[in-house]
């Protein structure tokens, strides 16, 4: 079993046209962030294995783009009272934070044959980059580009990949409707991306 094929030329200009076209007040910063990190970030992978969802070069971005429609249709259907922008913009930002530090990325290729043929693993850790929480280096870089959000938005950031219960616990009884949807949609994307991959019945949304 190889790596998926993705479009990658295509993945980037919806990726980048999408994020540009949410965010007026931003625009400037949000094409720094493009033009300086969009090669890291449309070769980034999500995951390490070929049988987890969104591996290989691509995947981050696919990933995204997937979470920001799923968040909007989730939005829609439910009427949500939410900034559609606002839930898309979060969608695309939330996982920038995979693609490393500023020097380093956070996954390599693995080199190794043997891990590739038998257990499908084709990133391994990068021993160079500052172990951290994805979360947390994405709130970095959208501090480091000065791209600015509401406390709804930065709420969502926190919570949507976050490890650490506490937090989740903390924030768990006040989160904002941003966050509640990102969450389900998060869900429902890597769920549905691994029956796809598992060949079984695909959830409908």
């Amino acid at each position: 079993m190889s790596l998926p094929e993705r479009n990658v030329e295509d993945l980037w200009n919806l990726y980048s046209n999408l994020l540009l076209s949410t965010s007026e007040n931003n625009s400037e910063n949000i094409q720094k962030l493009l033009d300086q990190q969009g090669q890291r970030i449309i070769e980034c992978t999500y995951t390490q294995k070929i049988s987890e969802p969104f591996c290989g070069i691509g995947g981050l971005v696919e990933y995204s783009i997937k979470l920001a429609r799923t968040a909007k249709k989730l939005a829609e259907t439910f009427q949500y009272n939410v900034s559609h922008a606002a839930v898309i913009k979060c969608a695309l930002l939330s996982e920038i934070g995979r693609i490393g530090n500023l020097n380093q990325d956070r996954l390599k290729i693995s080199d190794s044959e043997w891990h590739k043929e038998k257990l499908g693993q084709y990133y391994n850790w990068n021993e160079d980059c500052d172990k951290y929480s994805v979360n947390h280096m994405t709130l970095f870089y959208m501090s480091y580009y000065n791209i600015r959000f509401t406390w709804e938005e930065y709420q969502s950031l926190i919570l949507l990949n976050s490890e650490n219960s506490d937090v989740s616990d903390f924030y768990g009884n006040f989160k904002s409707d941003i966050s509640t949807i990102l969450l389900i949609s998060k869900e429902m994307v890597l769920k549905k991306e691994k029956q796809k991959i598992d060949g079984t019945h695909s959830i409908p949304f």
